[in-house]
């Protein structure tokens, strides 16, 4: 994989995990300079969903300018009951927040000199730089 490019603004990182079973150890993620300086800027511990069907959570992470390369790590509990995963991994220009827009499980993203873009009806960013739909 090459290099992450952020901007001077920084960045936006957005994946979905799942983190099942009674055993759930750790994941983090972290941003590292092209000097391998890595900087853990999220972590989250424990069973976080329920049953094995429960929706997959989304989670949002701004990333520094200084970002070269982003590591996830995960560590195992003390038994082989429990599963960490992760799916749909969006890289922005923009260090926006994304939230939750309706019920209906429609996102949007809030930037630094960006309207307010929603993806409800196929409406929302019109550029890569502006970030990315979630549905």
């Amino acid at each position: 994989t090459p290099p992450l490019q952020i901007n001077a603004t920084g960045g936006r990182l957005t994946f979905y995990y799942n983190m099942y079973g009674a055993t759930i150890g750790t994941l983090s993620v972290s941003s590292c300079t092209s000097s391998s300086v890595c900087t853990q800027l999220w972590t989250l511990s424990g069973q976080q969903q329920t049953t094995a069907t429960a929706p997959w959570a989304l989670v949002g992470v701004t990333l520094p300018s200084s970002t070269y390369t982003v590591q996830w790590n995960a560590t195992r509990g003390t038994s082989f009951t429990g599963d960490i995963a992760i799916d749909t991994i969006s890289f922005s220009q923009r260090p926006g927040v994304c939230t939750t827009a309706s019920a209906t499980g429609a996102f949007f993203q809030v930037a630094a000199a960006v309207p307010l873009l929603t993806c409800i009806g196929g409406a929302g960013p019109t550029s890569a730089a502006q970030g990315t739909c979630f549905t």
